[in-house]
Parts: structure tokens; C-alpha cells; sequence
């Protein structure tokens, strides 16, 4: 079995789907300068905590996604990453839904001001940890994780160009250690976000599930949930 394309070779097969569709053309939510005017802005409103799902909803379908295709969860054995955290409190909702199945849950942004902010609203949680990482940039590494959780993240990234994207997408699958779930939360469905996903993950040593999430009165909107792990990991 083949090893895993490095980042020039998921940036080439990017560069295709961005011909194809708007992100060829980056847009505001790509780029840091946005996210930061925003997390700086005395106006909490300007930087919404949650973006589609609320964190319980989310955590919930997290759960459901390692159950479904991830491995492990002895007590205090898993490791989450929350990816592009944001100011959002999913880090804090997984800690919750997976009780003392999960260690750690690390809170990672490029943001100083949105990691700050969230630090504060969650002071007392001691399972969550931050790290300051820019995973649109090359080279980025993560701590290994048993869950990486993604909720809109790559929604804005792909807004940055395909070699941002590339980026992102090789830390996630980088970091993934033997077992682990990659958890995306987006609008997009899968004739439109699988094939990204697939130009890191690839078809012969990768499985790529998308689930629609229900929608009750707190989801107003139709979201997908996307799973990947390894095949390796699958029994």
C-alpha cells in the first residue's frame, strides 16, 4: 500500500476543484486578517461561539461517529483536538458527551485573541488544554490525537486557495494516530466536499463516511457529518 500524498501533491489535485468551483476566487472568511478583526472586537457578537450546530449537538454526533468507526476509549485514554477552535465551547461539550473515556482536549487556533477569550470562558476545565498552530501554513504539526473535530473549519479554509488547504488537511491527517476519527462538521454535501477531503485522504489506505445530521429545532439548517479513518484501523 502506498504511503500518504505530501502536501504538493493534495495542492495539485486542490487546484483542480478550486477551478471548479468559487473558491478559486478567496474570499474574506480565508483569510487570518477577518477571523482576527473579528476575535479582537470588543463586540462578542462579531465572532459567533458556534458555527452551525450547537457544541452539544455536535459532541453528540462526535460519539456516535467514534463509536460507528474509531477504536479505543478505555477510561482516560482519549486524546481530542478541537481544530480551528474559534471561540467555540465544542471542546468543553466533548469533554461532557465522552466523560472519562477522554484525557485531554486540545483547543487549537491561530488566533491569540480567540484562544484567550476561550481560556476565560472555560477556566476551571482542566481536560482542556491551547495551542496557538496555523494549520493553513506548511509544516504544521499537531499533537497526536485519537479525535480531530472540525466543525466549519475547512468551510473557511477552502476559501484561502488550494495550497492553504492542502495544509490543513495534511496536519489533520498527520496527527491522527493508529484508531483515530476525523470528524468534519459542514453545509456541504458530499458531490461537493468529498472530493477535498479525498485529495489528502486517499481512497486505498482511507474510508470517508458522510452522515446527514438529524434536524430537530436547534438545527435549522441541513449539515453533513464526515467521518474518516484509517482501513487499516477497520477489523
Amino acid at each position: 500500500m502506498r504511503s500518504d500524498r505530501g502536501a504538493a501533491a493534495v495542492t495539485a489535485l486542490l487546484r483542480r476543484w478550486h477551478a471548479r468551483h468559487a473558491a478559486a476566487h478567496p474570499l474574506p472568511l480565508g483569510t487570518h486578517a477577518y477571523w482576527q478583526q473579528a476575535y479582537a472586537a470588543t463586540d462578542r457578537g462579531r465572532a459567533p461561539s458556534e458555527w452551525f450546530l450547537e457544541a452539544a449537538a455536535a459532541a453528540d454526533e462526535v460519539c456516535t461517529a467514534h463509536r460507528l468507526h474509531g477504536s479505543g476509549g478505555e477510561t482516560g485514554a482519549l486524546r481530542a483536538l478541537h481544530v480551528g477552535c474559534g471561540t467555540s465551547h465544542l471542546g468543553a461539550a466533548l469533554a461532557d458527551a465522552f466523560g472519562p473515556r477522554l484525557a485531554r482536549v486540545v483547543n487549537t487556533d491561530f488566533s491569540a485573541a480567540a484562544l484567550a477569550t476561550l481560556e476565560a470562558e472555560l477556566a476551571g476545565r482542566a481536560e482542556q488544554e491551547y495551542l496557538l498552530s496555523d494549520m493553513s501554513s506548511e509544516g504544521c504539526a499537531l499533537p497526536q490525537a485519537d479525535l480531530v473535530v472540525d466543525k466549519g473549519t475547512l468551510d473557511a479554509v477552502v476559501f484561502a486557495g488550494a495550497p492553504s488547504t492542502a495544509n490543513f488537511l495534511c496536519a489533520v491527517r498527520d496527527c491522527m494516530a493508529p484508531g483515530a476519527v476525523y470528524v468534519h462538521f459542514t453545509e456541504e454535501p458530499p458531490d461537493y466536499r468529498t472530493e477535498v477531503i479525498e485529495a489528502a485522504f486517499d481512497a486505498e489506505r482511507w474510508r470517508i463516511a458522510a452522515a446527514t445530521v438529524e434536524d430537530d429545532d436547534s438545527v435549522p439548517n441541513t449539515y453533513f457529518r464526515y467521518s474518516v479513518w484509517r482501513r487499516e484501523d477497520v477489523g
